[in-house]
């Protein structure tokens, strides 16, 4: 650590120099972006592909000699290679989405990647103040009627009290 508090690369660091370990990133993706011949049988008959190869945190880890994902991204704290591994997870990201989106990646894999590594979420939430609603119908109601609401709302919900009509 520097005397502000920033992480720093250690004199036995594996990389010391950024641009050496772009140039290590940057084969990894060309590796990825050849692919791999696979032979598939269509019609009973074999035939060779060009297989896509996913881009992965974890195979760039790898790549780069590092025996965790953990130590990647702890590259991504120290200032003279955060841009460098910020970069790489982006294109990673990119990769995953239109891999996905282009049916080339199995589509539970990749939300599963892009959930635990990204932030993207399956779900949508939307928060509503539902007491300033309620209060607002409560008090539009006849008496006799908003005592009632309250009161199923209450025992229903185990919710505080909502004003009545006044």
């Amino acid at each position: 650590m520097s005397d502000n508090g920033q992480k720093t690369l250690k004199p036995n660091s594996r990389y010391k120099d950024p641009a050496e370990m772009q140039a290590v990133i940057d084969t990894y993706f060309a590796r990825c972006n050849a692919g791999q011949i696979i032979t598939v049988i269509r019609k009973g008959e074999p035939i060779e592909i060009n297989q896509r190869i996913p881009k992965t945190v974890a195979g760039l880890a790898l790549a780069l000699g590092f025996s965790s994902r953990q130590t990647l991204l702890n590259y991504q704290d120290i200032p003279e290679t955060m841009d460098v591994i910020t970069r790489a997870k982006l294109e990673i990201e990119r990769d995953n989405l239109e891999g996905g989106m282009m049916n080339q990646y199995e589509s539970r894999l990749t939300s599963l990647n892009l959930t635990s590594n990204y932030g993207y979420s399956t779900r949508s939430s939307v928060e509503v103040n539902f007491d300033e609603q309620l209060q607002a119908i409560i008090k539009a109601l006849p008496e006799k009627y908003a005592i009632q609401v309250q009161a199923a709302l209450v025992s229903l919900a185990g919710k505080k009290q909502v004003e009545g009509p006044k």
